[in-house]
């Protein structure tokens, strides 16, 4: 009888005929939705005949099931026949429907279903969940004649032992039951132990244990568990076909046997490598030596745990609070210990290797996950798998070669690449590599920490308040080793796992310009594996977004400077004594490292405004409100804005950024508050970094005008009397070539411009487009000179072409793919891209001389990795030249340089060569090194010395002036999934209430 203990797990898989792929459960109802929880029982019932829909399409789940209905159900159950006949065998004088004459009378003789008097039935009651497990109980054969004094608890707990309430957890004893949790009542005894009545020859009654669905319906049911899969196995070799796993079963008898079929038909949750180790319950049939499984109940739980303690005195391991003695096989079923534990490893070849040891066992707890099964709602596991980790920092590079697999791209990794923790490029990652199956696993993405080093001793460190300890000894980190990388008193960026520092990371740059967000609420406390978290909506990179916080002291309204780590923000907000608010690295605003930031800050504006002077710089003014900033005695502050200032306003309750050089106007509404963040320069005016006004607006428009793109002027028009300009427009916002008037006839051609409340154009520049070459590009994503942008749903690629015919402009589409490595215009609205309009193709500047080509692009090489760089031909005259033996590489100042075995004939060549997967082709003028070029550099030694003259030298040397980059590669940010899942909180069960 131990294969029929109670199955505790409420998920139910699907039941499908393994052999043949096809369904079981083919007949589904319209009103039995996919998250209906009694779908899989309905299903099955319904298809093999027990259960029925109240139409051809329906079922009607939460129906109440009558007692007349009931018998009915149980008939079939029982007998797994369709008609019970129309004759009343019984006293009932209350039966009204002949139809169920027959199961009522089968039913009441056989002792399953009793009258509510000797002469009434009340075939209209409704059953409740403690008739239906008295009659099922009695039905199963596992009554006896006490068990009616204690009616309805002595059949409530044997209908509890054998499993009847699986699905049924929140149902009240005393609750009618609906159609649907009939069905899964009905299921549970199906599957459940049945105990058939035998008499031998010499009159000796005895019981055989069987199940409804073996005795009843001819299938046969085991206990079984997944030992192989494709790639990896506990019980002998991996599977060979494809997508099949093998199961060793083991019948009512004990007697153990395997079979190997497509998981796909076992409709189990997940991949096959992680079912592996798991127990189910298995309903199937057999044909010859062919196994088709039908049905597999889940009735083991698996539960990961990352800490396991060593007791070597004892020889024992302390896994989740429990001690486990490591077994290579279990004792004798009548003398087994509770708490042996069968613990395998993996191993780079497929077969899982039992650990036999506490010794061996230690030698594997370096970066490890151990995930342990617990049977039939055990507290004790007794068996579990352990996966050792490697450590590593994520790298990609430009052709998807991925250095964790040796180099191998996601595509070549034939035996999967789970990334479920989405880990980037750049992230400090615990992962698995299989050689064998090419199966790579992100395991983990470890947790950055940036903080102050307080406290340093042999083998920890306190950073801020908190306490870790140094290395990783078991995974070869030692203790000295992070260290020595320690400065007291220093910051340091810090890679955490399980409370230890096990790398130190450059982190976020104390040079780089801090950043910040608005916090648009509090924080909230939640719970979410295992631990309580804090969550708060922000604003940030024009969107709001759900995210984890470090602290429950986020107020809704605030400023707040952030990093990141993984997935949690930590938030730093501004801390003011007497009036200054305080600098520091750490702080809202850095003065150190290189970076010296200014904040001033206005909690109330009261006559406050931000004043534009001239064309040259803005000036706010706190007017008759108070102040804080981060030096004395400041009032107000002049300023300009650039390419990198972001401005985030609150405008009619609704929040709005502006990314780039602004040359508008403020408005300031009384009350509201002013947060603005400034790099502090050496003169008199600041350049702006940040600013946030809680109420307030942009210009004489808002930030959803359209703008549009001059392309012609049409000629002069006159309206109402006033004189107007007419012009041909790219309008970005309808997506459309149009006519629009303006008071203005100087616009530009080929100028971007804002259009104002009346629908005309201004002379206001619209800075929403920007410049970019292609550098990459997935489905959803473009990137451009080196930085990642998200393609908005409805993003239009186009180009705009003028007929040379009638002269007129049209648009053309394109596919980001026409694009890369070209030269592109883009707008980039609430963090997306909406609009990609062609550039023009790359451009490139070539000098040669000698065995030397050098190539200037017109785009920054440094995007792409060199290995995606190489010559393909140089040909003169048509004619190709031997390039065996040349070189290619990135030199200085954005150069592309290719030094070939010998000199270049003087005279014209065509140069083609590749980057990034695409071809370029150039034509240059080789010439003679040796002949005197123009005094460029008096340092050159083959210039000729030029006659000295003390009072005009000739040609002096001039200092190299700084670069001034344009479209600088921008730090990418760690990506913040818009609306995370919050996780779901436990419940409190409902209908708890017990039976009078």
């Amino acid at each position: 009888m131990n294969g029929f203990k109670k199955i505790l797990c409420s998920s139910m898989a699907a039941l499908m005929l393994a052999g043949s792929g096809t369904a079981i459960f083919a007949k589904d109802f319209d009103d039995v939705k996919d998250d209906n929880t009694a779908k899989t029982e309905i299903s099955i019932l319904a298809d093999i005949g027990i259960i029925k829909g109240t139409s051809e399409n329906e079922f009607s789940p939460d129906e109440e099931v009558t007692r007349e209905q009931m018998a009915m159900l149980m008939f079939r159950l029982m007998l797994n026949k369709e008609d019970a006949g129309r004759v009343n065998t019984t006293a009932f004088t209350d039966l009204y429907e002949p139809y169920y004459n027959g199961a009522i009378s089968w039913a009441n003789a056989a002792g399953y279903i009793l009258g509510t008097s000797a002469t009434e039935f009340e075939p209209r009651g409704g059953i409740t969940l403690q008739d239906a497990m008295t009659m099922l109980v009695r039905a199963l054969g596992q009554d006896n004649d006490k068990m009616n004094d204690n009616y309805p608890w002595s059949y409530i707990n044997a209908a509890i032992k054998l499993g009847l309430d699986r699905g049924l957890e929140n149902v009240g004893y005393t609750d009618t039951l609906t159609r649907g949790e009939t069905a899964v009542i009905l299921y549970n005894a199906m599957t459940s132990e049945y105990l058939i009545q035998k008499t031998t020859g010499n009159g000796n009654v005895y019981y055989e244990s069987t199940s409804i669905i073996e005795e009843v319906f001819g299938y046969e049911m085991a206990d079984a568990v997944i030992v192989a899969t494709n790639n990896y196995s506990i019980d002998g070799d991996t599977v060979v076909k494809n997508d099949y796993v093998t199961l060793r079963c083991t019948d009512h008898e004990g007697k153990v046997s395997y079979m190997t079929v497509p998981f796909a038909d076992m409709a189990l949750k997940g991949s096959a490598d992680g079912r592996l180790g798991d127990l189910f319950r298995i309903i199937y049939q057999t044909n010859g030596s062919k196994a088709s499984v039908l049905s597999a109940v889940e009735m083991s739980k698996a539960e990961v745990f990352d800490k396991a303690e060593i007791d070597e005195k004892k020889d024992l391991v302390e896994i989740g609070g429990v001690k486990y003695t490591l077994v290579e096989e279990y004792s004798d079923e009548l003398s087994t210990n509770d708490h042996e534990l069968m613990l395998y490893a993996y191993d780079d070849d497929g077969e899982l290797e039992l650990v036999e040891s506490v010794e061996e066992l230690k030698e594997l707890l370096g970066f490890y996950r151990i995930t342990l099964t617990f049977d039939r709602g055990a507290e004790i596991a007794n068996r579990g798998i352990i996966k050792v980790f490697e450590f590593d920092v994520l790298e990609i590079d430009e052709d998807g070669a991925i250095n964790l697999a040796d180099g191998l791209t996601e595509d070549e990794l034939t035996g999967g690449f789970r990334n479920d923790q989405k880990a980037e490029e750049g992230d400090y990652v615990l992962y698995y590599f299989n050689e064998e199956n090419l199966d790579l696993e992100i395991a983990e993405v470890l947790t950055i920490l940036d903080g102050t080093v307080k406290r340093i001793t042999a083998n920890s460190v306190k950073i801020d308040d908190k306490t870790f300890t140094l290395g990783n000894e078991a995974a070869g980190i030692t203790a000295s080793s992070i260290r020595e990388q320690l400065t007291l008193g220093k910051k340091a960026s810090v890679v955490i796992w399980q409370d230890a520092v096990v790398a130190v990371d450059e982190g976020v740059s104390e040079t780089a310009s801090s950043k910040y967000l608005v916090a648009e609420s509090d924080s909230q406390r939640i719970y979410e594996d295992g631990s309580f978290k804090y969550v708060a909506t922000v604003f940030v990179d024009g969107k709001s977004k759900n995210v984890f916080v470090s602290a429950n002291n986020v107020e809704e309204g605030k400023v707040y400077r952030y990093t990141v780590a993984g997935d949690e923000y930590t938030l730093i907000e501004a801390e003011i004594e007497d009036g200054i608010i305080l600098s520091g690295g750490d702080k809202f605003v850095q003065n150190s490292g290189g970076v010296d930031e200014l904040a001033y800050i206005i909690g109330e504006a009261d006559g406050t405004e931000i004043e534009l002077n001239g064309k040259n710089y803005y000036t706010v003014k706190n007017g008759e409100a108070e102040a804080d900033a981060s030096v004395s005695g400041l009032s107000s502050v002049k300023f300009v804005t650039d390419k990198e200032t972001i401005i985030v306003v609150k405008d009619n309750g609704k929040l709005y950024e502006r990314v780039g050089a602004y040359n508008s106007t403020f408005t300031i509404n009384d009350g509201a508050n002013v947060t603005a963040i400034f790099d502090n320069e050496a003169g008199s005016v600041e350049t702006l970094r940040y600013l946030y006004i809680s109420d307030g607006s942009l210009g004489n428009y808002n930030l959803n005008a359209e703008f549009v793109r001059i392309l012609s002027i049409d000629g002069a028009v006159v309206e109402d009397g006033v004189n107007y300009i007419e012009y041909t427009v790219y309008n970005f916002m309808t997506g459309k070539i149009e006519t629009r008037l303006s008071k203005h006839a100087n616009l530009n051609i080929g100028g971007d411009y804002r259009t104002g409340t009346d629908d005309c154009i201004t002379n206001e520049a619209s800075n929403h487009v920007t410049n970019g070459f292609v550098t990459g590009y997935t489905a959803g994503t473009v990137t451009v000179d080196g930085a990642t942008f998200t393609l908005a749903d409805d993003v239009k690629i186009f180009d705009i072409e003028k007929d040379e015919k009638d002269e007129e402009f049209k648009l053309v589409e394109k596919k980001l793919r026409d694009l890369y490595m070209t030269n592109i215009e883009f707008v980039v609205n609430n963090g997306e891209v909406t609009h990609i309009l062609a550039d023009g193709a790359a451009s490139f500047e070539v000098s040669a001389s000698g065995n030397t080509i050098v190539v200037t692009p017109d785009f920054e090489a440094s995007d792409f990795a060199e290995s995606s760089l190489s010559l393909v031909e140089i040909k003169k005259g048509g004619e190709k030249i031997d390039t065996e033996g040349s070189e290619a590489s990135f030199g200085e100042n954005n150069t592309i340089v290719f030094t070939l075995a010998d000199e270049l004939e003087l005279g014209k060549h065509t140069l083609t060569f590749k980057l990034g997967g695409n071809s370029f082709t150039v034509e240059f003028n080789a010439v003679n090194e040796e002949q005197p070029e123009q005094p460029e550099n008096p340092e050159n030694p083959e210039q000729p010395e030029q006659p000295e003259n003390p009072e005009d030298p000739e040609n002096p040397e001039q200092p190299e002036q700084p670069e001034d980059p344009e479209n600088p590669e921008q730090p990418e940010q760690p990506e913040d999934p818009e609306n995370p899942e919050q996780p779901e909180q436990p419940e409190d069960p409902e209908n708890t209430e017990q039976p009078e």
